[in-house]
């Protein structure tokens, strides 16, 4: 090779019979002018390959820093690499220092790279607030860099917020000062934030501060009811800055599953069930109100799950009545009676409260008016039976409706009915 820093091709062997052999050559980082490969067999011969790459004077040298602000007194890093005439990085041709020259405001070290490196890491540090231009430089390679060191100054207020807030739940929002560009800031001395709204919808503190050396305060608030509320932020050197939160409805629901009735001196348990848009509640705190039972185990807050499990025994007496309250959103309650039954009688099934509703009620309609309203049970029996897939309690009652048909012989004497309405008519 004529150039064995841009190739550099050993010798090798030819073994007698062969008709081809690979040379391998390891090629340098750059491009030649030219170059020509001499070829030393049973007769002289020279090629002139082509090299496809830059050229070490469409090499240029960048600087530039890792990190976008630059405090004073800090350390923060930067880097040197080469770029080719596309502006890609590119590889340095052979192994040099990479050398900052001295400056008043920024310290860094000496690096050293080596041939085929792109790119060279400095540990640099601030020394204090200021512009200033930084000269490197890598062998015949040199740039400079214009560097601004210094505290940004806060220039406005943010407030990270979601995009629906939960009406009567604990929403945590995120105040924060950010300066021109978007970054956060962090406060040199205890900042007080003053809060109002344009409606008493929602429940905020008056002011919120963020303490020194902070760039941000989480607060919390209670969305009263489903509107869109505006609420302004103003503090000493920001502007006035204002936000629209959107409050959406939600109601949150407790329902307990538990039995029916229950034999007096017989422990049973009883599940408390906290939800929100079909998700469960967790750390919810309950207040209870049992009476005619004795209490064995309960609990006063949901746990993962958002569930309470209440174990009780019950008493000598008529029922039992359980009162749920959480006052955690606006006041809500959920309430269940389990009867006491005498010896002899049949416990009923485990139930929710609003399904045993269903189902006590079901069964005072269909036996007081059994007869006179069976016409009107058979007709809505049709429109009943497309939800009894979907709600057990329905399948049930559909199914309790046809034993008492079945044993009443309801559907004979409506026939029998039928045929006497016309003589009445008559008469």
């Amino acid at each position: 090779s004529s150039d064995r820093d841009i190739l550099a091709i050993s010798d090798d062997r030819m073994d007698k019979g062969s008709g081809a052999k690979l040379i391998y050559g390891k090629l340098g980082t750059t491009k030649p002018d030219r170059l020509e490969i001499t070829i030393f067999g049973e007769e002289k011969e020279t090629v002139f390959p082509t090299i496809y790459g830059p050229e070490r004077t469409e090499l240029d040298l960048v600087s530039e820093p890792l990190v976008s602000k630059i405090m004073p007194k800090t350390n923060f890093p930067m880097i040197v690499y080469l770029t080719n005439e596309d502006k890609a990085s590119w590889y340095f041709p052979d192994t040099s220092n990479v050398v900052m020259g001295p400056n008043e405001l920024v310290k860094t070290t000496v690096q050293t790279i080596s041939e085929g490196q792109s790119v060279a890491l400095l540990s640099s540090q601030s020394i204090k607030e200021g512009k200033t231009s930084l000269e490197f430089e890598a062998n015949e390679f040199t740039t400079t860099l214009d560097l601004n060191v210094g505290a940004a100054k806060p220039s406005k207020i943010e407030l990270a917020y979601p995009d629906h807030l939960l009406s009567g739940m604990k929403n945590t929002l995120s105040l924060q000062i950010v300066d021109n560009e978007g970054n956060p800031i962090f406060a040199n001395k205890d900042t007080e934030f003053r809060i109002a709204a344009n409606d008493n919808s929602i429940e905020m503190p008056q002011t919120v501060t963020i303490k020194k050396g902070q760039h941000n305060a989480f607060f919390d608030i209670i969305p009263k009811q489903a509107v869109k509320t505006e609420i302004s932020i103003l503090a000493s050197d920001f502007p006035l800055s204002r936000f629209d939160l959107n409050t959406v409805e939600t109601t949150p629901s407790l329902i307990i599953s538990t039995v029916n009735s229950i034999t007096a001196g017989e422990s049973f348990d009883l599940v408390l069930d906290a939800k929100i848009l079909d998700s469960p509640l967790s750390n919810v705190k309950v207040n209870w109100d049992i009476q005619g039972a004795e209490i064995q185990k309960i609990s006063e807050v949901t746990d993962g799950s958002g569930k309470i499990k209440v174990t009780l025994i019950a008493e000598e007496t008529d029922s039992i009545s359980v009162q749920a309250t959480t006052t955690e959103f606006d006041q809500i309650s959920v309430s269940k009676e389990i009867a006491i039954l005498k010896q002899g009688q049949t416990l009923q099934s485990v139930s929710e409260d609003s399904e045993s509703y269903f189902e006590s009620n079901l069964g005072f309609i269909l036996i007081p008016g059994v007869v006179i309203g069976s016409g009107i049970l058979l007709r809505k029996r049709s429109l009943l039976e497309p939800l009894a897939e979907r709600f057990p309690v329905i399948e049930s009652a559909l199914d309790r409706i046809d034993e008492i048909f079945e044993r009443l012989e309801i559907s004979e004497r409506m026939e029998s009915i039928k045929e006497k309405i016309p003589i009445i008519k008559d008469r």
